[in-house]
């Protein structure tokens, strides 16, 4: 998972560049709780995997597995139906949020700098005014992301191993 360390410290320094209001210095310390998190969940789900099935490649792929779940029951339970409209609607803060933002990509973040995320933010409330939106963000490419991570790693895996027995 060093590749998503690189990853998101580039994403934090992008994001610091072309950012007249970013703060560096917070976001380094706040996200890095964030990506050894990351880092940490990774590990464990692959070692437990790993233990159980003996095989890399599953090993590898179970967190995009165990993330995709995870955010979908995040999502869909978070669904609202208000004036005949289907909302993302969650209490700030809520393990619900907490987990979908530890686990955000400072790279997709750039994406917020450009097109802002409307709606009622305030209160303890959070309600994306665009659900298809919210999920594009913050479901939808991170898990790409994490699936480009696993294959990255999967093919670094693949090399090493090759260099080891040859």
């Amino acid at each position: 998972m060093s590749i998503n360390l690189v990853l998101n410290l580039t994403g934090l320094v992008v994001k610091d560049w072309l950012s007249d209001e970013y703060d560096f210095s917070f976001d380094l310390y706040w996200h890095g709780y964030h990506i050894g998190y990351q880092t940490l969940t990774f590990g464990l789900v692959f070692i437990f995997v790993y233990c159980v099935f003996r095989h890399t490649r599953i090993a590898i792929y179970s967190f995009v597995a165990l993330q995709l779940i995870m955010f979908h029951i995040i999502f869909f339970s978070n669904l609202e139906t208000y004036e005949n409209t289907t909302r993302f609607s969650a209490s700030w803060p809520s393990f619900d949020l907490t987990y979908l933002e530890s686990n955000g990509q400072e790279l997709v973040d750039i994406i917020s700098i450009y097109d802002p995320m409307t709606g009622i933010f305030d209160c303890g409330i959070f309600s994306p005014e665009n659900t298809s939106r919210f999920y594009l963000v913050w479901i939808l490419l991170p898990l790409l992301y994490f699936l480009g991570i696993c294959r990255l790693t999967e093919d670094i895996a693949k090399k090493n191993v090759s260099k080891v027995g040859a």
